[in-house]
Parts: C-alpha cells; sequence; structure tokens
C-alpha cells in the first residue's frame, strides 16, 4: 500500500516543526530585539514557551536535569508565557492573534494556559479580536451567537459575524454560507445560484469541504437547475483536489473513480490502492471495505491477494456501522473466506445489515428501501433465503 500511495500527492502538512532549543532561543532574541513595537515576535515566543513547557526531553535537557530543575523551566516556561499572551491581549494597543488564542483558551483550549473555561470571556475575546479585523475570531464569535454559547442565541449575528469573517478572507466562513443558502436556513431563503457564488469562492480559496461539496453537486447535477451543470471532469478535477488537501471522502471517491473509472478517470489499480488506503488509515468506513475488495481480488504487482486481510478490512467498516460492510462480513463468515465458516455469526451480520426489524421483501424494492432507509436490502433477501 505504501508503494500505492507513493504516486499521489503529498498529504498537506498542518503542524509546525517541534520546538527546539535553538529556535526557542532565535524566537526569545526576536522578542526582546522587537520590542513593543513587535508583539508579533512576543506572542511567537510566548507561544514556543508553551509547546516548549510540554516537551520534556527539552524541559530537561535531554534528560541532564533531575526532576526538581527540570519542574522549575516548566514551571518558568508556562508562567512567562501565561503573563505575556494575557498582556498582549488585554493592553491598550491589544494584539488580535493573541486575542483569538486567549479565546480559544478560555473555551477549553489548551489547558497550560491555566485559566477556567468562561464561554462569556471566550465570545468577548472573539468578538475584539474580530474588530480588529481577525477573520477567525469573527467566524468563532459567528458560531457563539449561532449556538447561544457564552451569549444569547441570534442566528441574524452569527450570520453577519460569518460574512464579516468571509470579507476578512476566512474560507471556513465562504463555506458555511454556502452551506446554509444551498440548504435554506439561519432566516435565509434557499438559493443554489447564492450558494454556488460562496462555495466557488471557499474553494478558490483550496477550502477542502467546498471542493467536496461543489465536486458533489457537478456529479449528481440532473438539469433541473438553471445555475448547475452536470460536470463528470470538473467534478473529478475538484475531488482530486479535495483529496490532495485530505478531505476523506473525496480520498474515497478518488479511489472509487480509478476502481472504476468512474467521472472519466482512468481505471488505475495503484491509484485506486492509494486512496483507499490513504482514507482507510485515518478511519473511513467506506474506503475500508474498498481495500477489502482489492484484497479479495489483488492488484498484479499493486496488492496481494489476502482473503484474510479482506475480512480484517471488511470487519473495521462494519464495526462503524456500515451496512454494506456488515453484509459483506456475514458473506465471508458463511462461507469461510478470510475467518472460519460460521453461520450462527454470519446471521448476526446479516440482521445488522438488515436492522433490528424483521422486515421481509414482500414488497417492490423501492417501497421496501423507503421502509428499511439506509439499512441493507441484499441482508434482508440473505436472511429470507435462511429462514431467519
Amino acid at each position: 500500500m505504501a508503494n500505492a500511495q507513493a504516486i499521489l500527492p503529498p498529504e498537506p502538512k498542518k503542524d509546525a516543526p517541534p520546538v527546539t532549543a535553538a529556535s526557542l532561543e532565535e524566537a526569545k532574541r526576536k522578542a526582546s530585539s522587537g520590542g513593543k513595537n513587535d508583539p508579533g515576535s512576543a506572542y511567537a515566543y510566548a507561544k514556543l514557551l508553551l509547546e516548549a513547557a510540554g516537551n520534556s526531553t527539552l524541559a530537561s535537557q535531554s534528560g541532564k536535569l533531575d526532576a526538581k530543575q527540570t519542574r522549575k523551566n516548566v514551571d518558568k516556561w508556562t508562567s512567562t508565557a501565561q503573563k505575556s499572551i494575557k498582556k498582549l491581549a488585554t493592553q491598550s494597543k491589544p494584539y488580535p492573534e493573541a486575542m483569538f488564542f486567549l479565546g480559544t483558551c478560555y473555551g477549553g483550549a489548551n489547558p497550560r494556559m491555566q485559566v477556567e473555561t468562561n464561554r462569556e470571556k471566550e465570545y468577548e475575546f472573539y468578538r475584539k479580536a474580530s474588530k480588529l479585523g481577525h477573520a477567525q475570531a469573527s467566524y468563532r464569535a459567528g458560531q457563539c451567537q449561532e449556538n447561544g454559547s457564552g451569549v444569547k442565541k441570534d442566528e441574524n449575528k452569527a450570520l453577519a459575524f460569518y460574512k464579516l469573517a468571509a470579507q476578512q478572507g476566512d474560507s471556513g466562513a465562504m463555506y458555511k454560507i454556502g452551506r446554509v443558502l444551498l440548504k435554506g436556513g439561519m432566516g435565509q431563503a434557499q438559493s443554489t445560484s447564492d450558494a454556488l457564488i460562496w462555495l466557488r469562492r471557499a474553494a478558490d480559496a483550496d477550502h477542502p469541504e467546498a471542493l467536496y461539496e461543489l465536486a458533489r453537486l457537478h456529479e449528481t447535477a440532473d438539469g433541473s437547475n438553471a445555475f448547475l451543470a452536470r460536470d463528470e471532469k470538473l467534478a473529478l478535477e475538484l475531488y482530486s483536489k479535495a483529496a490532495a488537501q485530505g478531505q476523506l471522502a473525496a480520498q474515497y471517491r478518488m479511489g472509487a473513480a480509478h476502481e472504476y473509472g468512474h467521472l472519466g478517470a482512468e481505471a488505475d489499480a495503484r491509484r485506486s490502492v492509494g486512496w483507499y488506503s490513504r482514507a482507510a488509515q485515518k478511519g473511513d468506513s467506506e474506503a475500508e471495505l474498498g481495500l477489502s475488495g482489492w484484497y479479495l481480488t489483488g492488484a498484479e504487482g499493486v496488492l496481494p491477494k489476502s482473503e484474510t486481510e479482506s475480512y480484517l478490512w471488511a470487519r473495521r467498516a462494519s464495526e462503524k456501522g456500515l451496512a454494506k460492510a456488515q453484509y459483506a462480513v456475514g458473506y465471508f463468515a458463511e462461507n469461510g473466506i478470510g475467518t472460519p465458516a460460521n453461520m450462527t455469526e454470519a446471521v448476526k451480520w446479516y440482521k445488522k445489515a438488515a436492522g433490528k426489524k424483521r422486515i421481509f421483501l414482500q414488497e417492490v424494492d423501492k417501497k421496501l428501501m423507503i421502509r428499511i432507509g439506509q439499512k441493507y436490502a441484499k441482508a434482508v433477501n440473505r436472511l429470507r433465503d435462511l429462514g431467519q
């Protein structure tokens, strides 16, 4: 699987490099030389101190210091960071990034700041940072208003904050507005044309969820909306971009597209296995079942056939509640594929796939699917055949 993933775009790196003694010293030098005219450097140094306080190797100088001296370093770094961040967030000319960070701390993030959770203070820091142009703070203030967290619930004010965040460049806010308009809600009428404007803005900023949503819309468009055309080539392009950004559902869709040649994609076992593997390793049940299928047949030069691996990947997906996978596990157990044959176990999984209610195929398929919703009709069929 590693070889299959090697031909895919690299996963996006979201975390900053870990703090080192050298980077900490350099940050300290910049903060000292910048003084009051460089709050950014002071804030960056304070954040590194918090990180360093959680790094036992750094605090103990790679084991050279005893426990008492190590604790002294941790306490000193933590105290210095706390004072610096609070000062930067509350001084006469507050630093917006510090205000936003302190807001997240009052919301329960970063326990090393040692502030008690306080939703009212969380909202206030977001609101104040928003006024100073901090886009993420505007978005978070919108969430607080929408959910009534630390402030009275008000969807109109929430939407105003989301729009402000979007104007300030927050792609998550653009996506949020697009989703609201796509479905209708928060006092807004449904509008596909307006929703597409916001989703495309978010997608242009490489927001992974917006890329996926646009891809899905273009893949499934049925011609009933003049503003949305079915375009499989564009859908594939958008899925590809979303997958490269780490969006799980898009990674599964790319795996399926390359497995079956859908959306104009080239049928390519290596790429299919690669995308399925990437999503499955993060726990996506559809991708886990996709890998199960590849292990069942094998792919020459890419993946060896292994009924045991096929069973285990299907089992993983089934335990997350995926009905198709539950049916597959039942089938494997009934036929002894990758696991010892066990009819009792097979019936158990067929029943899980079919749902708790005993439903028999007495209606046409369409009516049956309406009755059982997302439950898997094949399992119902098999249970009937087995007299269960």
